[in-house]
């Protein structure tokens, strides 16, 4: 679960427990409010990633029927069949999100290594530091679509 959804679940049950008979209005008023905000985030982030999956399955469905209805193409001029690989459709939103997962993994490789970062021998940082600025580099220029 991500860090947002567990906060709008402890938000949720804040809420929850702290309605009383002598709760203050103005107290559950705020608590509706951050309450309301976080489905807000939640939902624009929800429409957005269903909006991606929906770009991505498109794309899918066009690659999957090149591969059944157009792979090999018949030429009347030479009567034979030739690879049609030269004209399959570009995935853009498919390699975006490959590129998405890719640097949130080495963002994550980032974050590890600067929370454990004085755990490692004074000897050794220089190389850590080093692995942290890759790790970085290699995040920004996956979402930057720079493979």
């Amino acid at each position: 679960m991500t860090d947002n959804n567990k906060h709008l679940v402890r938000v949720g049950h804040e809420f929850a427990a702290a309605m009383s008979d002598d709760t203050p209005i103005i107290t559950i008023a705020k608590m509706v409010t951050e309450l309301a905000s976080a489905l807000d985030v939640q939902t624009a982030r929800s429409d957005a990633l269903a909006a991606k999956l929906n770009d991505v399955c498109a794309e899918n469905a066009a690659i999957n029927k090149f591969i059944k209805d157009d792979c090999w193409i018949w030429d009347d001029k030479s009567e034979e069949y030739f690879d049609a690989a030269d004209c399959m459709p570009e995935p853009p939103a498919t390699d975006a999100w490959v590129n998405e997962q890719r640097a949130t993994g080495a963002t994550q490789v980032e974050t590890n290594l600067r929370a454990c970062y004085e755990e490692f021998p004074e000897s050794s940082r220089d190389i850590v530091d080093e692995c942290i600025q890759i790790a970085a580099s290699t995040a920004a220029q996956l979402r930057g679509n720079q493979v």
